[in-house]
């Protein structure tokens, strides 16, 4: 036991000489979870490429709904979140200038599966994750959860009915976190949901071309981008 704990030991203290940034502050907040972070970054992405981000997750915004371009980042900010978390949760660095956080519970749906042996589709294992989550989010500890492109595996009117059941579910529960998704409707929720404020990511046009700075922001994305993806990989798309 004691030389496993000595390997751990040495596994952090390698990850913070060589790739962490700074100690984590773990704070007691009476009105709820916080997450607190100033530029951010995945950890597993190299220095040179990748791009920060800060974010605030508190009481009064206690659901961040991103929408976004394909490609623009939004995936990637859901992993860079989890995994510091993990970090900071482990005593270890993370990969941002300033992190502020109180004591939560990580929850995820992040990629659900299909399972053959067990005879359910990945649609079915996603709706079993956030049962899940959501039945965990009404326990004694803080929820925090990363639900990634809620419902895509499904046709357009039922994404919607169950996206905003289970965000107003969430609104509920003392539980915090990010929902993204590619259904613009859902940004209709601000105002209406207690919490909820819109974020997004977006790509840009310059000579043609698709760029992206991966820069969060707030608001709902004001463009979308499927069809350009589609004629730029060769796909002859044809409007109606």
């Amino acid at each position: 036991e004691t030389l496993s704990d000595l390997e751990a030991f040495i596994v952090g203290a390698e990850w913070n000489r060589a790739h962490g940034r700074t100690l984590p502050e773990f704070i007691e907040n009476s009105k709820g979870g916080l997450l607190d972070a100033t530029q951010l970054a995945h950890p597993l992405l190299p220095a040179d490429r990748r791009v920060a981000n800060s974010i605030r997750v508190d009481g009064s915004q206690r659901c961040h709904l991103v929408t976004g371009s394909n490609m623009s980042g939004k995936s990637t900010f859901l992993r860079a979140i989890g995994l510091n978390l993990l970090l900071a949760q482990a005593g270890l660095k993370v990969v941002a200038s300033q992190f502020q956080v109180s004591r939560l519970r990580l929850e995820s749906s992040m990629r659900p599966s299909d399972s053959l042996a067990d005879g359910f589709s990945s649609f079915y294992s996603e709706v079993s994750d956030l049962v899940e989550i959501l039945a965990k989010a009404d326990g004694k500890e803080v929820v925090f959860y990363l639900v990634d492109e809620i419902f895509r595996g499904t046709n357009n009117r039922e994404r919607r009915i169950g996206a905003e059941s289970v965000i107003r579910a969430f609104s509920k529960t003392r539980a915090m976190g990010m929902v993204t998704t590619h259904d613009l409707d859902l940004a209709a929720l601000e105002g209406q949901v207690d919490g909820l404020t819109n974020h997004h990511f977006r790509d840009d046009v310059i000579d043609g071309k698709m760029t992206f700075n991966y820069e969060y922001r707030k608001g709902p994305c004001p463009s979308t981008n499927a069809i350009k993806v589609m004629r730029t990989a060769g796909l002859e798309v044809i409007e109606t």
